[in-house]
């Protein structure tokens, strides 16, 4: 059996090697996927704000026109 030792180590590193590879890979891929979800997170934010602040300035209008259009 001790001489199976030294094989069963390089195919046990083999392993360890693979897996650290895919666990590099999955890392690299989650973290662009991360940028882009933060990156579309952005845009809708400014979108929603920009949204908001034309409801705030149509609500402001409405309400200067109605007080000019009761006089």
């Amino acid at each position: 059996h001790s001489e199976h030792l030294p094989l069963w180590e390089q195919e046990i590193l083999h392993i360890m090697s693979d897996k650290t590879d895919k666990r590099k890979s999955k890392d690299a891929e989650l973290l662009k996927e991360n940028k882009q979800l933060k990156k579309e997170l952005a845009r809708k934010e400014k979108a929603l704000a920009e949204a908001a602040a034309l409801l705030v300035l149509r609500k402001k209008l409405n309400a200067i026109w109605g007080e000019s259009g009761d006089e």
